[in-house]
């Protein structure tokens, strides 16, 4: 099925699934703070989660703009005000809470959905159809897709995808066009002509440089 930009892998046709989100503040209960196993069928597992075993990682995320992404005042503010002003979802969810639209998470109840472009979401890309309406294909689950060839995590299987090593895994989000044509981002078109690419450097040579850390 398709959903606000993001495709999701099942067994039978894909069909269209037209939703509208509108953001609501809500008490978080037990339930959403309920440690979450990774793989829970139709849920992205929280960066909480994740952070149990990767507690450096998790803490560099956590002070990100990524992090930030959907639960930050001044996207909220900005969304609220662009939402009322259009009539309808605008769209940026999509891109700033992209758990929410995968989780079909409407009344935001689950606290993954506020986590912003959050570990599990990234981690469960499959693959990118660059210039397609619809460009992520999800598949939330068991394994976590990543740049590390050969890794044998205890928690979780993992798998090598060579989309993690292409700036084509950013542009989806960094790259945006409204629908009066007005470029809005071009950060992804800046880098394709820029020298870069000549260079073999990606998008994530500068902005996810390899660290240590305790894992």
């Amino acid at each position: 099925m398709s959903l606000w930009g993001i495709s999701v892998l099942s067994k039978g046709s894909r069909a269209s699934l037209p939703l509208v989100v509108s953001i609501v503040i809500v008490a978080f209960g037990s339930a959403a703070h309920a440690r979450q196993r990774p793989g829970r069928a139709g849920e992205l597992t929280s960066a909480e989660e994740c952070g149990r075993c990767h507690q450096d990682i998790h803490r560099y995320w956590k002070a990100s703009r990524h992090a930030q992404s959907s639960d930050s005042p001044r996207f909220q503010q900005a969304f609220l005000k662009a939402k009322a002003d259009a009539g309808a979802d605008p769209g940026c969810l999509t891109c700033h809470a992209p758990a929410a639209v995968y989780m079909r998470d409407t009344k935001w109840e689950k606290k993954t959905s506020w986590e912003g472009v959050t570990c599990d979401f990234c981690h469960s890309v499959r693959s990118i159809r660059a210039g397609a309406d619809r460009p992520f294909v999800i598949e939330a689950g068991m394994i976590k897709t990543g740049p590390l060839k050969g890794a044998r995590p205890t928690e979780h299987g993992a798998a090598f995808s060579e989309v993690y090593t292409s700036s084509t895994l950013c542009a989806p989000c960094h790259q945006f066009t409204n629908d009066k044509k007005y470029d809005v981002l071009t950060t992804f078109a800046e880098w394709q002509a820029s020298s870069y690419p000549a260079q073999n450097t990606t998008c994530q040579t500068c902005h996810m440089r390899p660290t240590t850390g305790n894992i």
